[in-house]
């Protein structure tokens, strides 16, 4: 009997350790007229990471302390290490890329102008740029929906734009792309 019982243990186990690996992790952005937003997804929970939540005034004790002791900067090397903790970032970003998937790809511009030849030029400029970004996104990420529109509108007053890119990666592989980027650059500094 103990031994059902340590089988059905293990085989609990190994359902959560697959569906933990599996698991997508990403990143929702969204931009449209309330502005830019972003959240962190973990699966179907949605973390707002973009526009942060304005933080309560410190009390006025803090204030003073703060006032009379002045705030410590460190203005030194801090340029040099902005661009080398960038550099890094995007090491570690073009390694994950091949794993990224961007699920979701919406893209709606509403050109505006009174003007009929003004506003083709618009519409043929957003159809060039769509143009050149699509295959760069295609061949960088893989790419599951997509749904671009470019419209015309003789009324409005101005251009609008909407947008929604939802990029997730299984939980797995982040942490085996993770892992083998470490290990690349424990080699590289050896």
């Amino acid at each position: 009997m103990g031994w059902l019982i340590a089988l059905i243990v293990l085989l609990v186990l190994a359902v959560l350790v697959t569906v933990v690996i599996w698991f997508p992790v990403g990143i929702r952005v969204i931009y449209d007229r309330k502005g830019l937003r972003m959240w962190y997804t973990l699966g179907p929970v949605r973390l707002l990471s973009y526009p942060v939540e304005e933080k309560k005034e410190d009390s006025p004790v803090k204030q003073i302390l703060n006032e009379t002791l002045g705030e410590t900067k460190k203005y030194e090397g801090v340029l040099g290490e902005f661009w080398s903790d960038l550099r890094t970032t995007l090491k570690l970003f073009w390694c994950l890329r091949p794993k990224l998937r961007i699920t979701r790809l919406n893209l709606t511009l509403i050109t505006a102008s009174q003007d009929p030849a003004s506003a083709a030029l618009q519409y043929g400029a957003a159809w060039a740029a769509v143009g050149d970004l699509l295959p760069i996104l295609e061949e960088a990420f893989i790419l599951k929906r997509k749904n671009i529109r470019i419209l015309c509108d003789y009324e409005a007053k101005q251009t609008q734009l909407t947008a929604r890119l939802d990029l997730r990666i299984p939980f797995g592989q982040l942490i085996s792309r993770l892992v083998h980027y470490s290990m690349n650059n424990l080699e590289q500094k050896s």
